[in-house]
């Protein structure tokens, strides 16, 4: 015959085993519901960043003419041994009614003899400011996503070392405009080539301090050439992309090349 004590502690012992088993059970199922959660939140915020980048280079296409200055001014100061393939930043900010204001605007460069490049030869005012307290640096309804632009020359159409068919000239070039003498056609072998860089990244899903991505976005290139006379400092060839990545920030980098003609720029064949 089994005691009335006995049967109370078996019932017990029954129902602490059964209460850690239905415990270890909720944690399992919420701990794959935050793995499901971050792979979905991952995906929509790469969606996001990729989309805020595609649309700050679709307006590069139609963009006003105080920008076209601004570059011919650049290319010319590069061409002439001024600056050596300076960048032209500026920050694509969703509250401005011009794509592109020509008071704030900054170029970054590397210095003959400098170390490491210069941003603040044109001010500061250009760079995207990751801080919360001056949200107008933001381009998404929710002030999650900064996107800034840069632009630097690469060249000449002419001096493309591409092998593809017409590769490196506009859109809707042909041979016979190809083979043009300077007198007729559109000579589009000397061509000035850009590259635009749209780089957004998403500040409040890293652990990074605002001054530390600041730093990434006013302090690298995203093609850095270093002077011969020039000895670079720790990370100063880092790019803004690796910058970026080292810190652990989300972001997304497109480029574009474009033929620039007279007083406008073209898409390059790729």
């Amino acid at each position: 015959m089994i005691r009335r004590s006995t049967q109370q502690g078996a019932t017990l012992i029954i129902v602490l085993c059964v209460l850690v088993l239905t415990a270890l059970i909720g944690a399992v199922i919420v701990r794959q519901s935050m793995t499901s959660l971050n792979i979905a939140t991952n995906a929509q915020a790469k969606q996001l960043l990729f989309q805020s980048s595609d649309a700050a280079l679709m307006k590069i296409q139609n963009a006003p003419e105080s920008l076209i200055l601004t570059i011919s001014g650049s290319l010319g100061r590069s061409m002439n041994g001024v600056a050596r393939a300076p960048e032209i930043v500026f920050c694509y900010q969703k509250n401005n009614t011009d794509f592109f204001n020509v008071t704030n605007y900054s170029t970054i460069e590397w210095p003959d003899g400098a170390s490491a490049p210069n941003g603040t030869s044109s001010g500061t005012l250009g760079y995207c400011q990751a801080s919360r307290s001056n949200l107008n640096f933001f381009t998404s309804g929710r002030n999650a996503i900064l996107t800034q632009i840069s632009i630097q020359s690469i060249g000449t159409s002419s001096e493309s070392n591409q092998t593809n068919p017409f590769e490196g000239y506009s859109v809707g070039t042909d041979a016979q405009s190809l083979n043009s003498t300077s007198g007729g056609g559109n000579n589009t072998q000397m061509n000035q080539v850009i590259r635009v860089y749209a780089i957004s990244l998403m500040p409040s899903m890293s652990t990074a301090s605002a001054a530390n991505i600041n730093t990434c976005l006013n302090s690298h290139m995203n093609q850095p050439i270093v002077p011969l006379t020039s000895t670079p400092s720790t990370g100063a060839t880092d790019t803004i992309s690796m910058c970026l990545q080292r810190l652990g920030v989300p972001f997304a980098t497109q480029f574009s090349d474009y033929n620039l003609i007279q007083t406008e720029y073209q898409r390059v064949a790729r």
